[in-house]
């Protein structure tokens, strides 16, 4: 009988824990998570403009492996650009070559002591190309003191659509050690949202400024690609940088607008077109902590395309170089009202009448009437001057020389390719350009240069 009783005591707690199971509020508890899975990182990082822009925390993925692809020489130059220099040109009101209403800037001084810096006075660009690379070849007027280095932030602005808004920046902030190619201090930035230059592009807007370039894509062997882009010096110009990209990077373009840039001032490529940022350095705000000063740029050259004039930002052709043609069209009659004294080689023909010929470098010397540097519509030519030709890098002469016709025409024809050197002779004239101007011809070439006589 106890056995029975004990037997049912335990049928009933039995029920008893059942019955308190099955009432019981259970809370489920969570899955155990999956092992993550590694996400590609971001390919690029978002620039935000604001006063002092900042970049978010979004990292460009490491480059694996390290760049090894580097590029090789430069081949035969496309085309360059002539841009003033400032060495020995008090800064005024009217520097030659500086047009802030053009978004172009010829201010390679410091601005509170008025320092001439000439690691940031650009004298030309050349661009070259092969199969896989565009070539940008900067030369400057100097190295600064007194360490006598290369300082400044170093850029190629291309504007691959016509439209006047840059499109790609190839921006140097570490200026390399020597002759070896590298990546370091390499960046690309793209616009992505089309707004570089505000609502106008290059001239200054009343509304507010775009955000720049907003997009870095690669950033010294970081990027899609780790090959992308290379600096180096000039191993062929003591005052030069040469800079090369991946035509693949920039979507392999087959014409494009492209400009040079020095920058130790602003060098926050968020902020471009610098002129929609800022006022005029005569006309800054006070609270304008930048005076848009040492800085250089010059005016636009074009790849791919013979220019017709209303490209924006194009040079005039005093400042371009362009590629030879097989033919060469154009033709220019003069009618000189003096003699011209000639002294030459056998090997070299001066001319002042007739028709241009291929392999050819055009002179102009000009009355630059405004004192900016470029020839504008209604300048005369200047008759009578002298210019010498070298070969070589100036100061070389010696090769020839020629006196300007009435027009202030004269060209040194029949060359061979080569570097040759064009000096002015101008007893007590004022030039608002320099003196002294190099030119490198390809064989078949044809080059201008200009030589501004204030009035």
């Amino acid at each position: 009988m106890q056995s029975l009783r004990l037997a049912g005591l335990m049928v009933i707690l039995t029920l008893t824990l059942l019955l308190f199971a099955c009432n019981r509020q259970v809370t489920p508890q969570p899955s155990p998570a999956p092992s993550p899975t590694a996400s590609p990182s971001p390919t690029y990082r978002i620039i935000v403009p604001r006063r002092s822009p900042t970049v978010t925390d979004t990292p460009l993925p490491s480059p694996t492996p390290v760049p090894v692809n580097s590029p090789g020489q430069p081949g035969e130059r496309d085309n360059a650009i002539i841009d003033p220099v400032s060495k020995g040109i008090q800064p005024g009101p009217s520097i030659p070559g500086d047009a802030y209403a053009q978004n172009l800037f010829e201010r390679p001084f410091t601005f509170a002591t008025i320092l001439y810096l000439p690691d940031l006075d650009l004298s030309r660009a050349d661009l070259s190309l092969d199969d896989t690379w565009f070539y940008f070849s900067l030369r400057l007027a100097g190295l600064r003191s007194p360490t006598l280095q290369l300082l400044g932030n170093y850029g190629i602005e291309l504007d691959l659509d016509f439209d006047g808004r840059g499109d790609s920046l190839l921006w140097i902030t570490s200026p390399p050690p020597n002759i070896d190619w590298t990546v370091k201090g390499v960046r690309l930035y793209r616009d992505l949202n089309k707004d570089v230059g505000g609502q106008n592009p290059l001239v200054p807007d009343s509304g507010p400024p775009g955000d720049g370039y907003e997009v870095l894509v690669f950033e010294q062997g970081l990027g899609l690609d780790v090959d992308t882009a290379w600096v180096r010096l000039d191993p062929l110009y003591p005052f030069g940088i040469q800079v090369a990209v991946k035509r693949q990077a920039l979507e392999n373009p087959d014409r494009f607008l492209w400009s040079a840039w020095t920058d130790d001032d602003v060098r926050e490529p968020a902020r471009f077109d610098y002129n929609d940022y800022y006022k005029n350095t005569r006309e800054a705000q006070p609270d304008d902590a930048i005076d848009l000063y040492s800085i250089d740029n010059t005016c636009r050259g074009i790849f791919g395309l013979i220019p017709n004039g209303g490209e924006p930002g194009i040079c005039p052709v005093a400042f371009l170089t362009l590629p030879p043609t097989p033919e060469p069209s154009a033709t220019l009659t003069l009618t000189p009202t003096i003699t011209p004294t000639v002294t030459l080689t056998p090997t070299v023909t001066v001319t002042t009448t007739g028709t241009l010929n291929p392999t050819t470098i055009n002179v102009l010397v000009w009355t630059d009437t405004n004192q900016n540097g470029v020839v504008d519509t209604g300048e005369p030519g200047l008759p009578g001057f002298t210019v010498r030709l070298g070969s070589g890098a100036c100061p070389s002469a010696g090769l020839a020389q020629a006196t300007s016709a009435a027009d202030g025409r004269l060209s040194f024809t029949g060359l061979s390719g080569g570097s040759y050197c064009t000096i002015l002779e101008h007893p007590g004239r004022t030039l608002t350009t320099s003196e002294q101007l190099n030119v490198t011809l390809s064989t078949g070439a044809t080059s201008q240069v200009n030589f501004g006589v204030a009035p």
